[in-house]
């Protein structure tokens, strides 16, 4: 109740989570579709998994994502939240500074493949993500700035959602 922890591995091409009581998942930098720090994490709803005093692991669903995987302590820090190939992933670690460095080197490491010369495709929320910065307080009254990876020269104010077209 009271044990187990997430650890990420970041490789050359990929990074591993590993959870204790979960599945593991390797991802490859190049099938994240999107990226994105969240300040005040992620709630949901268990579906299958673990939910214990320490780590919410497996399957949850909420209105935002609808189902998703998890991997994260039960405790009130940020997270991050992947997007890859249509499959929504939320993952934090002990720390909310713990979270900020995996979020920042997650993003040195798609920088360092456009450096490299490898492919980088963004679609939609993922060409958002290379941009310079994205206002995503599209229903705040103020803006809501997020820093992008820089890969293209374009700033997006308000963010472009399909929740917009009628």
């Amino acid at each position: 109740m009271f044990t187990g922890d997430i650890s990420t591995t970041l490789n050359e091409d990929s990074f591993t989570i590993k959870a204790t009581y979960w599945s593991d998942i390797t991802l490859k930098y190049n099938d994240i579709d999107s990226i994105e720090y969240y300040d005040e994490g992620v709630d949901g709803e268990r579906i299958s998994g673990v939910g214990s005093a320490r780590l919410l692991l497996g399957k949850f669903r909420n209105n935002e994502f609808g189902v998703y995987t998890r991997y994260t302590y039960n405790k009130d820090v940020p997270c991050i939240v992947l997007k890859v190939d249509n499959e929504i992933i939320v993952l934090s670690a002990q720390t909310e500074q713990e979270v900020e460095e995996l979020f920042n080197r997650l993003n040195t490491e798609i920088k360092k493949m456009a450096r490299d010369g490898k492919p980088i495709i963004g679609i939609c929320a993922g060409f958002q993500l290379l941009s310079n910065q994205i206002d995503i307080g599209r229903k705040s009254p103020v803006p809501i700035v997020k820093e992008g990876l820089g890969l293209i020269d374009v700033n997006f104010s308000p963010l472009i959602t399909s929740d917009r077209v009628k």
